[in-house]
């Protein structure tokens, strides 16, 4: 469950840097699978993302929608942990 959510945004000559930054909790005792959906403009890109958990931090890197998919499924697989943003 969402427990906060900030979003900065900066616009420079014609080109605009925003960052989201939300706090999740788990209440459960097991790990969830979360679908998450973010709308973005025709025109727009994901750079790329942070999660932090404690003090684990990990940085996700964008790839083409096949090669993340085949990852994302090798690592339910194995039981690792594992993120894909669609």
């Amino acid at each position: 469950p969402l427990e906060s959510a900030q979003i900065i945004a900066r616009a420079q000559g014609g080109f605009a840097l925003s960052t989201l930054a939300q706090v999740f909790a788990n209440p459960y005792d097991e790990p969830l699978e979360v679908v998450y959906t973010l709308p973005l403009p025709a025109d727009g890109a994901v750079l790329g993302y942070t999660v932090k958990v404690g003090e684990r931090v990990i940085r996700g890197e964008v790839q083409p929608r096949e090669k993340a998919a085949a990852a994302y499924k090798q690592a339910l697989r194995t039981l690792r942990e594992a993120r894909l943003i669609a």
